[in-house]
């Protein structure tokens, strides 16, 4: 719907900075004097509550030129801040030069914001996106650039230190070389290789690409060196538990032989039981053949004690014992 507002109603977006350069200079004061001449042709897009989505650099230049009213269209689908950003870097994109750097933050910003953390269908599955793109040539498209720009882009963006990005948009590396030779390399390497280079000077690629071969190679050698490290603790590891499961043995072994002494005394008590006629065939026998013992060794004490020698007989043989005529006898 295209109306004319007050421009002091308009905000500009808060992330526009972020993501694209403001016109200065020469190019600025064209704008200027075009839209002094002309007017404003183009409609400034607009969310419902009056965030500018494209025509930033318009409304600078009215504001500078006085102007109170311009024309306005207004999106009513741009009710959330991810509809408005995502609309900001798809009007926005390409439209003029920009920063290298912001470019690319505006490309990975926009493949998140689509569905894609990594610039590629999540899980391998298509994922639903809430204006249907679902694939990076799509992507590509609505941005007007190839697939393999995007994709070089992304992989820079995402996998290229600051330090390294500096050389990039200096010119110390081309996109290509950044994309499919650095950006295959580690933080750590990408850091070991900007040590090694001399920024004052201009490197050939093939230069770049025998101090990456002498860090790989050096990686290699530390990774030999690390691997060898950990088969020495995993060695010492081994040897630990190896004395654990010998000690182990060593109880078990004479548990073992404990048991078997145990088991032959058994064994040996067993058999004289038997030949006793007890015929102890399990412990309860064993336990009935003791208590009897027992009853037959009280019976005898008590026979001993007081049937065979009785009290009656004390005086009697008090008597036998003084008496040498009968103490003869008896």
């Amino acid at each position: 719907m295209r109306q004319q507002i007050n421009i002091g109603v308009l905000k500009p977006h808060p992330k526009n900075n972020e993501f694209f350069d403001d016109l200065d200079g020469e190019e600025f004061e064209c704008l200027k004097n075009s839209i002094r001449d002309e007017k404003i042709y183009t409609d400034i897009l607009v969310s419902p509550d009056m965030t500018i989505i494209s025509g930033h650099q318009r409304v600078r230049a009215a504001k500078e030129l006085g102007m109170t009213l311009v024309p306005i269209k207004i999106d009513d689908d741009l009710q959330d801040e991810k509809s408005k950003l995502r609309a900001l870097i798809s009007n926005n994109f390409g439209r003029r030069k920009n920063n290298p750097a912001k470019d690319r933050k505006a490309l990975a910003t926009y493949v998140e914001l689509k569905g894609y953390k990594h610039g590629e269908m999540e899980n391998g599955r298509k994922k639903t996106c809430q204006n249907g793109t679902s694939t990076l040539d799509e992507i590509a498209k609505e941005l007007n650039m190839s697939k393999r720009n995007l994709q070089r882009a992304l992989r820079i963006e995402r996998n290229l230190t600051d330090s390294m990005k500096e050389l990039l948009d200096t010119g110390e590396i081309t996109k290509t070389f950044a994309s499919d030779t650095i950006a295959s390399l580690t933080e750590e390497q990408q850091e070991e290789l900007i040590s090694k280079l001399d920024v004052t000077k201009k490197y050939t690629q093939k230069q770049i690409e025998k101090y990456i071969e002498e860090i790989n190679n050096e990686s290699e050698k530390s990774d030999d060196v690390e691997k060898l490290s950990t088969l020495k603790i995993e060695n010492e590891k081994l040897e630990k538990e190896n004395k654990i499961l010998e000690s182990q043995k060593k109880i078990s072994d004479e548990l073992a032989a404990q048991y078997k002494s145990q088991s032959d005394e058994y064994m040996e008590v067993k058999k004289k039981l038997i030949h006793m006629g007890l015929e102890p065939d399990d412990d309860y026998n064993t336990f009935q053949a003791t208590v009897q013992i027992t009853e037959l060794n009280n019976e005898l004490s008590e026979l001993l004690q007081n049937r065979l020698a009785p009290i009656k007989y004390q005086l009697d043989m008090f008597a036998v014992k003084n008496n040498k005529i009968l103490k003869r006898t008896f």
